[in-house]
This record gives C-alpha cells, sequence and structure tokens, in this order.
C-alpha cells in the first residue's frame, strides 16, 4: 500500500511540476511581452522628441469652479460670507505658447480670470512668461491686471527679472498634452521645466500596468514609480496612434490629484492633441475645478525671434530685478532708472513739498503780515492825531 501510495506522489508529482513549468514560461512571455510593450512606447516618445525643433500653440477652453469649492480658504478676507463661489462660477482661459526645443527657449501667455482672495472674487489677468535659454522674464502689463478690481497702483510691478531660478513660472497641468504629445513627461529627477524641456526618458522609470478598454479599442496603462510621498504619475497609452497619451492621473496619498482626458487627430506630423479636459481635486477627493481646452493653432516649426522670449523694459514701466534686490522705474531715452525707494520718499515729502523751505516761507510771512499791521496801527495812530 505504502509503495502504491508512493507511487501515486510521484506519478501525481509530475502534472504539478509540468503545470508549474507552464505557469512559470507563461508568467516569463507575459512579462517579456509588457516589457516589449513598455520599450515600444518609450521608444515612441523618444521620436516624439526628436521630432520637432520649434512649435507654437494657441489653445483655450472653459474653467469651471464649483460652487463653494474655494469655502474656508485660510487666505479669504474676513468679510467674505458665505460659500466660494456662491455659484458655479465659469470663465474663459487663453494660452499662446511657444517652445524652442533644440534652445531651451519658452513663451506662455495666460489670459484668464483669477480669484481675488481678500474679498472673494475673480477679476481679469493678462502674463507672459519668458524664458530666453538663460534668464526668466514675468511680464504683468498694470493695465491688463486690476487686482481687487481697483486700478492698480501707481507702482505695480509689470516686469518681474530672475536669472537662474524662476518660482514663478510654473508649466501647469492644463499644459501638459502637449508636452506629452512631444514625448516629455516629468522624471524621478526633473519636472517639466522651461530650462529642459527634452528630458531624458528613463526606461526603467516607467513600469507596465495592464490593458484598459477604450471607445476606440485598447490601450496600455503605465505607471511610473512612486516618490516617497508615494505619489505617482499613470498614463494611458494608445500604441495604435504613435503612443499618444489620451488619459493621464496623478496619484498623491492613496488618491487622485488630476485626471487629463485627451482626444487626437492625425496630422502630417502625427497624431497630435486636439481637445482635452482636466479635472483637478482637493485634498479629500472633492472637485476643484474642471477645465476644458481646444487647440486653435498649431505651428510647427514655427519661426521666431530672440524677441519672442524677451520682453525689453518700455520707460515708465516698474521692475522688479530679484537678482539684485531692487525695484525701479524704467527712465526715459538718456535718463536714469529711479530707485522705488526714491520715489517713495518723494511721495513722502510730497504732503510738504516745500519741505523746510515752506516753514521759512510761512514763517517770514507771518512776520511781514505782523509788521506790517504795526505800521498800519502807528500810521493810523499819528493821522488821528
Amino acid at each position: 500500500m505504502s509503495f502504491q501510495i508512493k507511487k501515486l506522489v510521484i506519478f501525481g508529482s509530475w502534472p504539478k511540476a509540468i503545470l508549474g513549468s507552464c505557469v512559470l514560461a507563461l508568467s516569463m512571455e507575459i512579462v517579456a511581452t509588457a516589457q516589449d510593450n513598455v520599450q515600444r512606447i518609450v521608444e515612441d516618445w523618444q521620436r516624439r522628441q526628436e521630432k520637432m525643433s520649434i512649435v507654437k500653440y494657441v489653445y483655450e477652453g472653459d474653467c469651471v469652479v464649483p460652487k463653494g469649492s474655494m469655502t474656508g480658504h485660510a487666505m479669504l478676507g474676513e468679510d467674505v460670507k458665505g460659500e466660494v463661489p456662491p455659484e458655479d462660477y465659469r470663465y474663459k482661459r487663453q494660452f499662446v505658447l511657444l517652445l524652442d526645443f533644440e534652445r531651451n527657449r519658452v513663451r506662455r501667455e495666460v489670459r484668464e480670470e483669477r480669484l481675488w482672495l481678500p474679498d472673494g472674487r475673480f477679476y481679469p489677468a493678462f502674463n507672459v512668461h519668458l524664458f530666453d535659454g538663460t534668464s526668466f522674464q514675468h511680464y504683468m502689463p498694470a493695465k491688463e491686471n486690476w487686482p481687487g478690481g481697483r486700478p492698480p497702483h501707481r507702482y505695480q510691478v509689470e516686469l518681474d527679472l530672475q536669472t537662474d531660478r524662476y518660482s514663478a513660472f510654473v508649466i501647469e497641468n492644463i499644459d501638459f498634452p502637449i508636452f506629452f504629445a512631444h514625448g516629455i513627461f516629468p522624471s524621478r529627477t526633473a519636472s517639466i521645466s522651461p530650462a529642459l524641456l527634452r528630458i531624458p526618458l528613463e526606461r526603467d522609470w516607467f513600469g507596465y500596468h495592464g490593458e484598459a478598454p477604450t471607445r476606440d479599442g485598447q490601450c496600455t496603462v503605465l505607471r511610473t514609480q512612486a516618490f516617497h510621498s508615494g505619489s505617482f504619475g499613470e498614463y494611458w497609452v494608445d500604441p495604435t496612434r504613435e503612443s499618444a497619451v489620451i488619459r493621464y492621473v496623478a496619484h498623491s496619498k492613496g488618491r487622485p490629484t488630476h485626471t487629463a482626458d485627451i482626444s487626437h487627430r492625425n496630422t502630417e506630423h502625427g497624431w497630435m492633441p486636439e481637445k482635452w479636459t482636466l479635472s483637478r481635486f482637493d485634498s479629500k477627493g472633492g472637485l476643484e475645478r474642471t477645465e476644458t481646452c481646444e487647440i486653435k493653432l498649431f505651428e510647427p516649426n514655427a519661426t521666431v525671434e530672440a524677441s519672442d522670449f524677451h520682453m525689453d523694459r518700455i520707460p515708465g514701466m516698474l521692475v522688479s530685478d530679484v537678482a539684485a534686490n531692487k525695484s525701479y522705474r524704467v527712465g526715459e531715452p538718456g535718463k536714469p532708472d529711479v530707485d522705488v525707494a526714491v520715489l517713495l520718499a518723494q511721495d513722502q515729502s510730497g504732503a510738504n513739498p516745500w519741505g523746510w523751505r515752506a516753514i521759512v516761507f510761512g514763517a517770514s510771512l507771518g512776520l511781514a503780515i505782523m509788521i506790517l499791521g504795526w505800521w498800519l496801527r502807528f500810521r493810523r495812530a499819528r493821522t488821528v492825531k
């Protein structure tokens, strides 16, 4: 009996061994296929990086801020009551994006509305961010930027200057579909930045996460490695359209912070983004805002000038030079710039523009009146006698 059992045990181990070998082989094949898929996608993205040197985009759409989504913001004014905004608020956003991949030059214009926290309302704003390959500039024309709806202050800065660092130049998530179209993705060491447009693609940064159905067929889902904070990116890729990213999800602390759904059109330059919808969520998972965008102009290999990436100083313009730690008004032709500290000092003395001269003049005038009065009284007295 024991012999028979032994035979049965030995015999029974063969199917398990064969099955195990098959499973292992199948697993290895699946892993190899997944790795091949990732490799092909990264190669497609690399080709996208190398396809164009300069490109210009004009795109626009609506931004919807849900009712009450900004309620309780720590920076809201004390007099702001009720929900902010009181109803769903919709406004237009218009963008011009000029990218020089070869020389790392960028011009980004945004015409939109911004929430003015002291009163909880939205007001028009227009900003131009520029990077000429060396230094950053941020242009905010005073006539088009009225904080709180009030006319700009006479010393409202219009041009910010910085050199190698500029925290205000932010490539927003709403711009990401354009960068994806050119094979540009955040990496473990670099975010999307004007100073480095062609971020090197790291094959091992992206991992295969499976397949997902779409209305046009199947797509491949890639996930990046997670940072120490637990955040990571997820890309839904259509391998039949030059690995175009049709959906992007940014995750942080176990929940999505941004999602972008992107539609494409086939052009002579390949599959390029046409429309997209971006949804942004707060730390609790609530919808913070929704934005839609549509490409109005796509100009590959555009002709550009150095002035497209640099703003000249205009006489009378208020400039803040962060590197030099000073602000000044640009002088008229042939005249020097005037430090804002000097202008403020002049304003303070403006309440008494004559300064000590006014005091001396007033005292002299008073004394003269007194002398004149005494003389008139003396003359009148003599006349009476």
